[in-house]
């Protein structure tokens, strides 16, 4: 049985935005898990000299400043977020299939009983 949002457009969008939220954060936590369990660590980008020498020159291109409607902007920030979901979704695929396959070569590796 489908139940549908009997709200105003304005109450769906921010129902939408909450359950996208909720969705990334699931995925971030199904991420961190994934991570502990091979024991993978990303190193902090902001813990090595060399990138605390880049990051002042990364900060002056990011200085751009977006010269458009407040629509145009939440139009851009809406394609950056679905893009950088996308990257995340294909990272957690990525990282299963590895787990999928590194226990497939241990099961094969095993001794029959």
């Amino acid at each position: 049985e489908e139940v549908f949002f009997e709200g105003t457009a304005e109450e769906e969008a921010a129902a939408l935005k909450i359950q996208a939220m909720q969705r990334g954060k699931a995925a971030r936590k199904e991420v961190e898990e994934m991570k502990a369990a091979t024991g993978t660590t990303v190193p902090d980008a902001e813990a090595t000299p060399e990138a605390e020498a880049s990051a002042p020159a990364a900060q002056a291109e990011e200085e751009v400043f977006f010269e458009g409607t407040a629509e145009e902007e939440a139009a851009a920030l809406k394609i950056q977020a679905m893009q950088r979901g996308k990257a995340a979704r294909k990272e957690v695929d990525e990282m299963k299939a590895a787990a999928g396959t590194t226990a497939s070569e241990t099961e094969a590796s095993a001794p029959a009983a």
